[in-house]
């Protein structure tokens, strides 16, 4: 299931860091809180960002849909997010392999020591959301109430 790190501050911006549990991608496991995980963060990076920097829009591609089933728009928008990241910044490689690993407790992959996408979506979200939707993403207004039993202890 999706889980939720509770991360000790050192002077950083966040307190949590979201993450799959199994593997997103074509041929993967595709849990769907996974998926409903990814699929959620991935909407929220089509909007511009605090900066002003445009969201990510794969050409063509219609908006994605967050239904927790792993799809050909889903792969589409993963691709993307980690080809565009890799365009627009100068540190923080993404391997872009089309997947979405598990963070583990680390933001760099173990078989790559590149930025793992998991931590990318985090960050945008931050980026766009700002922090007090981080701390709690339960509380924006795309956030799927099917996820929550797997974030969250009632």
């Amino acid at each position: 299931m999706a889980r939720v790190f509770i991360v000790t501050p050192r002077g950083g911006l966040f307190t949590v860091m979201y993450s799959v549990d199994q593997p997103v991608g074509v041929g993967l496991p595709n849990r769907k809180d996974d998926v409903l995980l990814v699929q959620f963060f991935l909407a929220r990076a089509r909007e511009q960002d605090a900066r002003g920097n445009p969201g990510f829009v794969p050409p063509g591609q219609r908006e994605i849909t967050i239904d927790g089933t792993f799809g050909p728009n889903t792969a589409a928008h993963i691709k993307f997010l980690q080809t565009e990241t890799n365009q627009r910044t100068a540190s923080g490689r993404v391997l872009a392999d089309g997947r979405v690993d598990p963070l583990g407790g680390k933001l760099l992959g173990q078989r790559t020591s590149s930025l793992l996408t998991m931590a990318v979506l985090n960050f945008e979200y931050l980026n766009r959301q700002g922090t007090g939707f981080h701390a709690n993403i339960s509380i924006d207004p795309l956030f799927p109430v099917d996820l929550k039993p797997s974030l969250f202890m009632s």
